[in-house]
């Protein structure tokens, strides 16, 4: 079989989250050769890694960083944003508690960097979905092939700021472009298959913002995060309120039974 048919074969898997048997079908080859295929395509790519995935070494200012006044020279030595996102994998009833994240269903955690021009410079996938941050970020950070430009890691602080959505942004293209990881549908493949996928969709990512960027899509997936950050800000202002009712609750609470217990001790509201 000629490889660029295998590499279309390959990408209508990805790109479309549908079963070997249906390829099959639509390519006239039969479903062990398209599996075969399949794998060689990604361990092919998968060697690529290195390639098209590289960290910043923080010698050059980033351009969206230099362009904007309040960002320079503030952020100058800002090389990236970090995340994690949840990619389904299918494991066995045994391991199933292990994986079964919020969403109710087994996962694996895929935390990334990436420049603010969406492209991934780290990736590291393949730690269970109950796994903390924490832990994720220390092993990142310790492992052969270490996170190791982020010397220090902000957050929350920038988490609706420009600097920060980037990586919304950059997840967004990313799922958009490959539905086999953003599907909630139980997959198709092993859980180290699919953490390989997950692995190989940011080198087609990073490939394509080099050969063919999709300016409609980026825009799209930008308003998206946009109308998503602004549906927060509400929920999180009541939030806030809830709980500083919670609290002026409590004081009045307090300081009602400590007049009941005691009505001829004033209380000095002087403080």
């Amino acid at each position: 079989m000629f490889i660029p048919t295998q590499v279309i074969r390959f990408l209508h898997l990805v790109g479309h989250d549908v079963r070997i048997s249906a390829v099959s079908l639509l390519y006239c080859q039969s479903e062990s050769a398209v599996n075969r295929d399949f794998h060689k395509v990604l361990n092919t790519i998968i060697s690529l890694e290195n390639q098209y995935i590289q960290q910043p070494t923080g010698e050059v200012v980033q351009k969206k960083i230099q362009e904007k006044k309040s960002f320079y020279p503030f952020f100058k030595d800002c090389i990236g944003a970090i995340d994690g996102t949840h990619i389904r994998v299918k494991v066995s009833n045994k391991d199933a508690p292990r994986y079964r994240g919020r969403k109710g269903y087994p996962s694996i955690n895929a935390l990334v960097a990436c420049t603010f021009d969406l492209k991934f410079t780290y990736v590291l996938s393949g730690w269970e979905s109950t796994t903390s941050d924490s832990r994720i970020i220390k092993d990142a950070l310790s492992r052969d092939d270490k996170l190791v430009s982020f010397i220090w890691l902000m957050s929350v602080y920038l988490r609706h700021a420009s600097l920060c959505n980037a990586i919304e942004r950059a997840f967004g293209v990313l799922k958009k472009r490959f539905a086999l990881i953003r599907s909630s549908n139980e997959p198709f493949y092993s859980r180290g298959t699919q953490s390989d996928i997950f692995s190989v969709c940011c080198v087609l990512h990073n490939f394509l913002l080099e050969v063919d960027r999709e300016k409609e899509l980026e825009d799209e997936v930008a308003q998206e995060v946009l109308d998503a950050q602004q549906e927060e800000v509400p929920r999180y202002q009541s939030e806030i309120d809830e709980r500083g009712e919670q609290i002026r609750n409590l004081i009045a609470t307090q300081m009602w039974n400590a007049y009941l217990s005691d009505p001829n001790n004033e209380i000095d509201m002087s403080n």
